[in-house]
């Protein structure tokens, strides 16, 4: 009974000797310092601390943390566009082009449509039934001041207007504008 008491009190006591005297790398600390979040990365300069790193250094990972997340955050915001930019103006420009040669536009998606690998004839009879150029330049007015492309429009526009999924959109938006003179 006297053992199991005297191990209980020292294991810690080793334990916490074994912590202080073992020597980490900086990357050693940063890595075991740092934790994600759903922000970025978040840097815990007390725990870099009594790991063994130098408050200047642990302060100088935190700070460089912060950046990246900084950065991180800008990637994750979507661009702002404006009406008046130039994918917006190439937006307009689509759509009445569309609007002018609707048979020219509608021969392009159905050749977009049998372009899709892995569907079968039968549903992609039915996209092509389901699709109305009428209803997709209406969409496409939509995503003025809102899409960064004329193929974003496109596309959204169908996945707006038709059963067809977003990948299969994708396939028949670029199509489309090879066929677009802008």
């Amino acid at each position: 009974m006297i053992f199991v008491m005297m191990l209980s009190v020292l294991t810690p006591a080793v334990s916490a000797a074994q912590n202080a005297s073992t020597d980490y790398s900086k990357e050693e600390i940063v890595s075991m310092s740092l934790e994600t979040n759903y922000s970025g990365f978040e840097f815990n300069v007390d725990k870099a601390i009594s790991l063994g790193m130098s408050k200047e250094d642990a302060l100088e990972a935190e700070k460089s943390f912060d950046e990246l997340n900084s950065h991180i955050q800008a990637e994750k915001e979507s661009p702002q566009i404006e009406p008046r930019s130039k994918a917006s103006i190439a937006i307009k420009q689509a759509v009445d082009y569309m609007k002018k040669n609707k048979e020219k536009i509608e021969d392009g998606i159905k050749a977009g449509i049998d372009k899709i690998p892995f569907i079968k004839q039968k549903v992609k009879e039915k996209w092509k039934e389901a699709v109305s150029i009428v209803a997709i330049t209406e969409a496409m007015s939509h995503y003025v001041g809102f899409a960064e492309s004329v193929e974003a429009a496109i596309a959204g526009a169908i996945t707006d207007t038709t059963p067809i999924p977003e990948s299969a959109a994708n396939i028949i938006a670029k199509t489309v504008t090879f066929l677009l003179p802008i």
